[in-house]
């Protein structure tokens, strides 16, 4: 009698058997369990993906809700104050365009005209602004022509633009209190910082006339 035989009649090489099947299931129980650990991985990913997208979108509808219907006191004053700085930013433009053409020398036109483009760029800067807090957006302006004054020499214009200078300077001191948002408190940082400049510029302009 062979080994095998010999073993077979003891009952051994089923024992065995028994044994190698239970390491082949044993085995493919490994495996299922790390594919299924694998895919509740993957799709707990994609639940906690889908959540924060979930979150996202309820904090903008939020967010937006809250600067349509739940403006402050005092964002609504600041709101006035920016809607009427954007007009008057326009008229500065346009007297601008007035003290340019009455400028004695190209020199004098330039530096005018720089102060002039701010103005622009403070119009466009203060209508994002206004959108930012209340979600409307201004109107436009009314199309106006420059017209050189008769009634105000070169010189009476550069200090009247002076005064307008140190006059803005003081509302965007005071509407920076209202900017509660860092972006929003920049923004009319940048447009102070601008408006020092001007002064600057125009008080020069002042001194250079004097000569």
């Amino acid at each position: 009698m062979n080994n095998y035989n010999y073993l077979q009649n003891l009952g051994y090489v089923s024992f065995f058997n028994d044994i190698n099947k239970n390491k082949i299931d044993d085995n493919n129980l490994i495996i299922t369990d790390n594919i299924n650990s694998n895919t509740d991985i993957n799709s707990s990913r994609e639940n906690e993906k889908k959540s924060e997208d979930i979150e996202t979108i309820i904090e903008e509808k939020e967010n937006e809700d809250l600067r349509k219907h739940e403006i402050s006191a005092e964002l609504k004053k600041a709101l006035e104050v920016i809607k009427n700085s954007v007009t008057n930013e326009n008229d500065d433009e346009l007297f601008y365009d007035s003290l340019i053409a009455d400028a004695p020398d190209d020199y004098q036109k330039e530096i005018i005209e720089s102060i002039r483009d701010d103005e622009r760029k403070h119009e466009q800067m203060l209508r994002k602004l206004y959108f930012e807090i209340s979600g409307e957006t201004l109107p436009a302006n009314s199309q106006k022509v420059s017209t050189p004054s008769e009634t105000m020499s070169y010189t009476d214009g550069l200090r009247k633009a002076l005064l307008n200078e140190f006059s803005g300077i003081n509302k965007y001191k005071n509407l920076l209190k209202y900017m509660t948002n860092i972006n929003w408190h920049n923004t009319i940082l940048e447009i102070i910082i601008d408006e020092q400049k001007h002064a600057s510029m125009y008080n020069y302009l002042i001194t250079l006339n004097r000569i």
